[in-house]
């Protein structure tokens, strides 16, 4: 195991996510993550763990573009 924690980026599934979205000049697995959350009744620790993750992305890349002049 290589991530523990209680946080979103905290756990193996989001851990390899992330890496595999640094390495990708695609939007696939952004959309995947949102798709897979937005498609199930019962979402899984995985899928809910990769969306609250593209979340947390996403806002704070906007919170750093409002502070950066």
């Amino acid at each position: 195991m290589r991530y523990w924690g209680f946080g979103v980026f905290e756990n193996d599934f989001v851990g390899d996510w992330v890496i595999d979205l640094i390495e990708t000049d695609s939007m696939n697995l952004i959309e995947e993550a949102i798709q897979l959350a937005l498609e199930d009744a019962f979402i899984e620790a995985d899928t809910a763990s990769t969306s609250e993750a593209y979340q947390k992305s996403v806002k704070k890349q906007r919170h750093y573009h409002e502070h950066v002049p």
